[in-house]
Formats: C-alpha cells, sequence, structure tokens
C-alpha cells in the first residue's frame, strides 16, 4: 500500500515526482513513435 504525501511539502514533492515519471514516459512513447515513422 502506497504510502500517501502527510505534509504540504510532500505532497508537492509527490506531484513532481508523478510529473517526472509521466514526462519520461511522455518522451519514451514519443521516441517510440519517431522510430515506427521511420524519417
Amino acid at each position: 500500500v502506497p504510502r500517501y504525501p502527510e505534509t504540504h511539502a510532500d505532497l508537492e514533492l509527490f506531484k513532481k515526482v508523478v510529473e517526472d515519471i509521466n514526462q519520461e514516459k511522455v518522451l519514451e512513447d514519443t521516441a517510440e513513435s519517431f522510430e515506427r515513422i521511420d524519417l
């Protein structure tokens, strides 16, 4: 069970981590799309 952030600072850090993970996934998906297009 994930431990949810308890303080505002934890919440901000938690949101940043989630955003970074999502950003990495978007970049990976974009790279895969470009590979499929084969420019």
